[in-house]
């Protein structure tokens, strides 16, 4: 994103948008799950 800002030729750019929904569909599986278990294994307070 970065290199598009400042102009910068990126020839290897067409995996950048996989990339991206990759990350973003793991991170929210992550934040998912780890509210889940929250809510299944109820954490002491």
């Amino acid at each position: 994103m970065i290199a598009l800002i400042v102009g910068e030729d990126m020839t290897f750019g067409w995996y950048i948008i996989p990339e991206l929904l990759l990350g973003f569909v793991a991170y929210g599986l992550s934040i998912f799950t780890y509210i889940r278990a929250q809510i299944v294994i109820p954490a002491f307070k």
